[in-house]
């Protein structure tokens, strides 16, 4: 099933692109910490099996080598699912688009793989999924706006650049 989002950063999308490309090693692993919490708790509240939620627990990103084309960017991401036998329930790209000269578009998309979460209905899979990934681009979007590291992660949710 496929998912996509995006958020707008104020921001021109060399400067994005860099802060992404200098501290990607950190923030993203970062990031994808808050949205695998989040995941979690999504995931409690709508009352799925507790031996999937440890599991969602252990998702987590590291980002790849960068494609750089003209007015966007592309970065890889690979999610480690220790929790999943090995097999990652997401397949996605960021994706960093000028969409004018200080406007940026911060996107996500690619695939969730059902297969690897065959205990989850394929609608509450995409519910926990969407909600994760946009808590992933808001607390990616608010390291890149701000240029600092955001502490601990598990403390707080959504953040919005400034």
């Amino acid at each position: 099933m496929f998912v996509y989002d995006f958020v707008q950063l104020p921001q021109r999308m060399d400067d994005v692109y860099d802060r992404l490309v200098t501290h990607g090693d950190e923030w993203i692993p970062a990031a994808s910490s808050v949205a695998a919490h989040a995941a979690v708790e999504i995931a409690r509240v709508i009352g799925v099996e507790h031996s999937t939620v440890r599991a969602l627990s252990t998702l987590g990103a590291t980002m790849g080598h960068p494609r750089v084309g003209s007015g966007a960017a592309v970065i890889p991401l690979r999610w480690l699912a220790g929790g999943f036998g090995g097999e990652s329930p997401l397949d996605t790209d960021l994706r960093i688009e000028q969409v004018a000269p200080s406007v940026t578009h911060l996107g996500i998309d690619g695939a969730v793989r059902p297969q690897a979460l065959p205990e989850i209905t394929p609608a509450v899979l995409r519910h926990v999924a969407n909600a994760s990934l946009r808590v992933f681009l808001g607390e990616l979007a608010w390291r890149v706006g701000t240029g600092l590291d955001g502490g601990d992660p598990t403390t707080r949710h959504e953040r919005s650049p400034s």
